[in-house]
Order: structure tokens, then C-alpha cells, then sequence
């Protein structure tokens, strides 16, 4: 009675494991329910002990040790996918973006990405977080009509800005002690979803083109319909991105925000080739921002993109009070006289056939929820 009971647990667990593991890994899909599972990689490896005791029990006990050897296998191999995935976000794993070496020179600027949750009313506790950790950039992102009230000493710290200003999570802003130029909102797939476009002059004159944005995140139940948000339209908007920054891949790129997206996730890596921009958290950490009141429950969602030509010194979280994001502090160096090695796509033809899909779908989806864009992307990007 005692083996039936520990193979029906064994069979309990370890199926929802597998189908939660192997689904968004196998199933190129927007759907929401599946696409959420790229986020708990670490968590779900973790969980793979559950089904591993009761397996393990019943190798003891004689009873189907080869069927309990196998389901302990799989247990190990799901597990190590997951690891795999996480391993380079590790200092096991070799720095993409180099040190910042002040021996060298280099203009240094620093930049926080500052999700400071529309809902919140801790605003002079963010103020302050803000102001004691004293960024050259500033992205703020949810900010809409009372953050801008209650914020406008903060403002004046920094005198150049550019915002979109909006309620449910959809304002976006940058403020900047530096000068900026060249500077444009673009809805680069849906209306309700701003991008900044900013040229950041430093004290060299040289130029970084700073890039903010905030795409859907998929399972958001919003104002648009019923049903949940999928993940097609933040996907659609990364990709064309990453084709914008390809077609101009001599320019000192930043990209910066919350993705609503990990850092493993295919989208994510699938940007990185296409663009051929860096992610500085590869050799370092994972630098985990959501959800900050849930230690066991974080993902690295907001991030930072750099071309060939940087490095970083600081790279860490900042608490938000009152925000479910830390914010993401980079101190960056472009390196002196650099005619920097341009970003270098590494798409091959079948990433570029799925990001024309991906652009495809993530138009569809916006058009059937009545918020695309006129022109979706064309203002930054030619589907090829």
C-alpha cells in the first residue's frame, strides 16, 4: 500500500513539473500561461526535490527501481536546464561587458532604471532613495500625473526631460543632468505602450543613444479586453527594436527598462542576437528586481543593454520604497577614443523568419485589442 501511495506522489508532482519546465522551452507561443513560465527557472529546479524523495524511497523499497531510476533522471535533467539557463549570470561564467578601469579614462555616467510602482504613496521616500543615490539618468517608469506633482523638487535636479505622462502603469519619463538631443517618443507597436528615444551628449562629446521602454507583460489583466495579455506584443516590440539598433549598429546604444521579461527568456536572448547588444549581468549576478516584497519569488525583469564599447563599474539594485521593483544602478564607461567595436547581430535565418513572426503576431494582437499603432514600428524599423 505504502509504494502505490509514494508512485501516485512521485506521479502527482512530477508531471506538473515536466509540463511547466519543458512547455515554454518546446512551444514557440504567446500565450500567456505558458510564456509566464520562463520566469521561475530557479524555483521550479528547486522543486524537482519534491518528486525526487518519494522516487528515491521507492528504490529502497525495491518497488520499480528502474521506472523510479528514470523519473530520477528526468528530475536531474530538468534540473540542470534550468541551471544551465541561470549559469551564465554567475560569476562561473565569462564577463560579457568588461570592468570599468578609471586607470584608462573614459567619460563615466550613471544611470538608474526606477520602476516606481503608479500605485505607491511613499513618494518622498523614493525622492529621497533617488536623490542619495544621485544618477546622471534618470528612467522612471509608471510615473503618471501626482508622481510628476510630487516629484517636481526632485525635477529640478535634473533640467532636461522628456515624459509621457499616463495612469495605469503607462507613464514613462526621462530626466537627465546631462543635455539631450535627438529627442522623440515612438509607440512602437501599441499606443498605450510609450519607447524614449534620447542622444545623451557627455563631456567628450561623444553621443550614447539611450532607449527606455516598458512593453505589456504577458498574464496583465487590463482595460484593453477581458482576457489576459499575452506576450505578443512585447515580443513584437523588442524584435523591432533590435532590428532599429541593427540597421545603426555604430551608434553607443543603452538600452534600458523593464522588460516585463527575464533575462534567459527566448525573446530576450532572440533580442540580443538581432540587436547584438550586451548584457552586463552575464558574469556578474542576476541582479533579481521583481518582486521586491517576495525574496523567493524574483526574477531579473528589468534591465540594461549595452553596446560593445562599455564597460560597467556598479551594477546593483536600489530599494524603491513602495515599489514590487528594485531599481537597477549602472555606472557605465565609454571607453576612451573609441571607435568601438560595432554591435555585431548574431541572428541567423531562422531568428530572423521568428522575429518577422513575432512582429507579425504582436501587430495582430494589438489590432485585435484596438491599440495599435498607425504605423506599427515603421518610424524606427522596416520589416524586411
Amino acid at each position: 500500500m505504502l509504494n502505490v501511495i509514494l508512485w501516485c506522489l512521485v506521479l502527482v508532482l512530477f508531471a506538473p513539473l515536466l509540463l511547466l519546465v519543458a512547455a515554454p522551452l518546446i512551444i514557440r507561443t504567446g500565450l500567456w500561461y505558458v510564456r509566464a513560465w520562463d520566469f521561475p527557472r530557479l524555483q521550479l529546479a528547486a522543486l524537482n526535490i519534491l518528486p525526487a524523495i518519494p522516487a528515491a524511497i521507492l528504490i529502497t523499497r525495491d518497488s520499480y527501481p528502474v521506472a523510479a531510476w528514470i523519473v530520477l533522471a528526468c528530475l536531474a535533467a530538468m534540473a540542470i536546464s534550468g541551471l544551465v539557463q541561470l549559469a551564465p549570470f554567475t560569476r562561473l561564467w565569462h564577463k560579457e561587458v568588461g570592468d570599468l578601469d578609471s586607470k584608462q579614462g573614459g567619460v563615466e555616467i550613471t544611470i538608474l532604471v526606477a520602476n516606481i510602482c503608479y500605485e505607491s504613496s511613499q513618494h518622498d521616500e523614493v525622492s529621497q532613495a533617488i536623490r542619495s543615490v544621485g544618477p546622471d539618468v534618470l528612467l522612471l517608469i509608471e510615473i503618471n500625473d501626482t508622481w510628476r506633482n510630487v516629484l517636481a523638487e526632485l525635477a529640478s535636479d535634473f533640467p532636461h526631460r522628456i515624459e509621457d505622462i499616463a495612469g495605469e502603469g503607462l507613464g514613462l519619463a526621462l530626466w537627465s543632468k546631462i543635455e539631450l538631443s535627438d529627442t522623440k517618443i515612438e509607440h512602437i507597436v501599441s499606443e498605450r505602450r510609450p519607447s524614449i528615444f534620447a542622444d545623451i551628449t557627455l563631456s567628450d562629446d561623444r553621443t550614447i543613444r539611450f532607449v527606455g521602454l516598458h512593453p505589456t507583460p504577458p498574464g496583465l489583466k487590463d482595460s484593453t479586453g477581458d482576457e489576459r495579455r499575452d506576450s505578443r506584443v512585447r515580443d513584437g516590440e523588442l524584435v523591432l527594436l533590435a532590428r532599429h539598433i541593427a540597421d545603426d549598429p555604430h551608434r553607443n546604444w543603452v538600452v534600458a527598462g523593464d522588460f516585463n521579461d527575464v533575462a534567459w527568456s527566448h525573446t530576450t536572448r532572440l533580442f540580443k542576437r538581432l540587436s547584438g547588444l550586451l548584457d552586463p549581468r552575464v558574469g556578474r549576478r542576476l541582479l533579481n528586481t521583481y518582486h521586491a516584497e517576495y525574496p523567493l519569488l524574483r526574477y531579473p525583469v528589468d534591465h540594461l543593454f549595452v553596446a560593445p564599447g562599455f564597460r560597467v563599474g556598479a551594477l546593483e539594485r536600489v530599494r524603491l520604497p513602495g515599489s514590487d521593483h528594485f531599481g537597477v544602478l549602472g555606472r557605465l564607461q565609454l571607453e576612451p577614443l573609441s571607435e568601438a567595436d560595432p554591435a555585431e547581430p548574431e541572428a541567423d535565418a531562422e531568428d530572423t523568419q521568428e522575429a518577422t513572426e513575432a512582429v507579425e503576431e504582436g501587430i495582430e494582437d494589438a489590432q485585435e485589442r484596438s491599440v495599435a499603432t498607425n504605423n506599427p514600428g515603421i518610424a524606427i524599423a522596416n520589416d524586411p
